[in-house]
């Protein structure tokens, strides 16, 4: 049987200059907010994990753009 798994997560921007300063900021980012990372790409981590993104979607929450980049998405295994 199919496992799915439904996700919404905070990640790396598709923008080159606000990934560089997740990249600069994370290693403090991570330290306060308990192992939270800003930088990490979800949809390659979830396909690194033996699933396959049935759909996903890359969209800016409100707030400052190095902390609101959201992943939204579905993704099956089996």
């Amino acid at each position: 049987m199919p496992r799915r798994y439904l996700f919404i997560e905070q990640g790396r921007s598709a923008r080159p200059s606000t990934v560089r300063w997740q990249d600069r900021l994370n290693p403090i980012w991570r330290r306060l907010m308990d192992g939270c990372n800003i930088n990490r790409p979800i949809d390659q981590l979830v396909e690194r994990a033996g699933f396959s993104l049935s759909s996903l979607d890359r969209f800016q929450h409100k707030g400052p753009a190095v902390l609101a980049h959201m992943y939204r998405g579905v993704a099956i295994r089996g």
